[in-house]
This record gives C-alpha cells, sequence and structure tokens, in this order.
C-alpha cells in the first residue's frame, strides 16, 4: 500500500502485506476513531485491515474465510465481498456451483447487520434512484450472471436478473431507471427499474 500526498505526488507511507491488495478505500468508525477517517483495505489474505489514517497504525483486522475482494462505503455503512476461485479448474457448470464467498455490510462500530452468502461478487456499487420506494439501491453483478438489487440498509432483495454470464459492470441512469449491464461474453444488455 502507497499512499501519496495528493498535491505534490510526495510518498506519505508505504506498507507491505503478507500477501496482494485487492481493494482499498476510507471509512469513519465512530466507535474507534470519532474525529479521524481510516483507510480499510483487504486481499488475498483473507483480512480486512483497519488503519489509522494518520498515524498508520493498523487498529483492528477481520478474518474471512476467502479472498477480501471489494469494498465500498456509503454513509455509516461499510460493504465487504469476498470472493472464492473455487470455480476454476472445475467441470461442473457454474450455475451449479454453490460459492463460499459472502457479502457483509458492516456499521461504523465493524458490527455486521446483515450479509448475504455464497454470491461470488465481481461488481458493486450504490446508485441514486428516482423511485419513491427506494432512493438508494445496492446493485450486484455476480460470476454466475445474476444481477441482484438490495436495499442497502436492510439488505432485503429488491430485484433479480439472471443472465448466463459473469457480470464486468453496471451503470444506472436515473433519468430513465435504467439498468446497464457488460458480461464476459462481449454482450451488453439493458434493464427497466420499476416502481413496485
Amino acid at each position: 500500500m502507497r499512499i501519496f500526498n495528493n498535491k505534490d505526488g510526495e510518498l506519505i507511507h508505504f506498507k507491505r502485506f503478507t500477501n496482494k491488495v485487492r481493494c482499498l478505500t476510507s471509512f469513519h468508525l465512530k466507535a474507534v476513531n470519532s474525529k479521524k477517517p481510516l483507510i480499510i483495505c483487504g486481499g488475498d489474505d483473507a483480512q480486512l485491515h483497519v488503519i489509522d489514517k494518520n498515524s498508520f497504525d493498523e487498529i483492528k483486522t477481520m478474518k474471512f474465510d476467502n479472498y477480501v475482494w471489494k469494498t465500498k462505503t456509503f454513509q455509516d455503512l461499510l460493504f465487504v465481498s469476498t470472493y472464492s476461485f473455487e470455480y476454476f479448474g472445475i467441470s461442473v457448470p457454474i450455475e451449479q456451483l454453490k460459492f463460499t464467498s459472502t457479502l457483509v455490510c458492516l456499521n461504523d462500530k465493524l458490527e455486521i447487520i446483515w450479509e448475504l452468502p455464497n454470491e461470488n461478487i465481481e461488481f458493486l456499487d450504490i446508485f441514486k434512484t428516482s423511485l419513491n420506494e427506494f432512493q438508494h439501491i445496492l446493485s450486484l453483478g455476480t460470476t454466475k450472471g445474476d444481477i441482484i438489487l438490495l436495499n442497502p440498509f436492510s439488505g432485503t432483495k429488491i430485484g433479480k436478473f439472471t443472465t448466463k454470464t459473469c457480470v464486468n459492470c453496471l451503470k444506472f441512469i436515473s433519468e430513465k431507471n435504467l439498468l446497464i449491464s457488460s458480461h464476459d461474453d462481449g454482450s451488453i444488455r439493458a434493464f427497466i427499474i420499476k416502481q413496485k
């Protein structure tokens, strides 16, 4: 992990982890430190590292069963998805696999609020909608080709679209409530998100 001064590009801090770092984000933990932001990172060591942004001291680690793949912050929530490569080299069709990876939603005390187990997530983001029912939606794209829409606060499933190929990216066009997805097979799909 290398941290640079954003004004002059000077290297401020360098830390070497035991394995590859896959994700890095900033987060505010009220329970740990009410005034200073923290750095959250994780990767192939299957741990989430919580680092004080000013002192660069590691405050806490959380152990997971799989690689820590993605992190995303939203308001006082931290979303952490893990990733499993258990489908590599297996002759079983991917739609029949049950992944051990998971998505967890943590509060600002690093307590788990909800989790979505057995999903290998390739892409995650939160988008703002013009729907009366949901102002924000957590969108997930999975290895199996599912697009899953969740309420970010409760983890309740809002919608799901199933395709036959891995979802690489999702983009939401709020004016039209249109969700665009891109996939491993080179296809691009569009879905309309409707009010219930």
